[in-house]
């Protein structure tokens, strides 16, 4: 099964698409790293700390991953573009 190209950032797309790009996880990836820091700094209890470290966590690892979406999109392009 073939799949249908994908467009070069976010301009293919129509509004409200669900579509997955390294954008928006970039996005979410930094909102929730301010979230976490700032409920970490804000926190007034050992458990609020923990769950600001844990939340500006995963937003860590979200913009790791977004690094990672963006390599597998540009290599998937290429693949596409040189007809392998």
């Amino acid at each position: 099964m073939a799949r249908e190209p994908i467009p070069d950032g976010e301009a293919g797309e129509t509004p409200g698409s669900d579509r997955l790009t390294p954008t928006k996880v970039v996005r979410w990836g930094l909102v929730l790293v301010v979230a976490g820091c700032v409920l970490a700094w804000i926190g007034t209890s050992t458990v609020a700390d923990a769950a600001g470290i844990t939340i500006a966590g995963i937003g860590g690892v979200a913009l790791i991953s977004a690094a990672f979406l963006a390599v597998g999109l540009a290599e998937d392009r290429e693949r596409e573009r040189s007809g392998r």
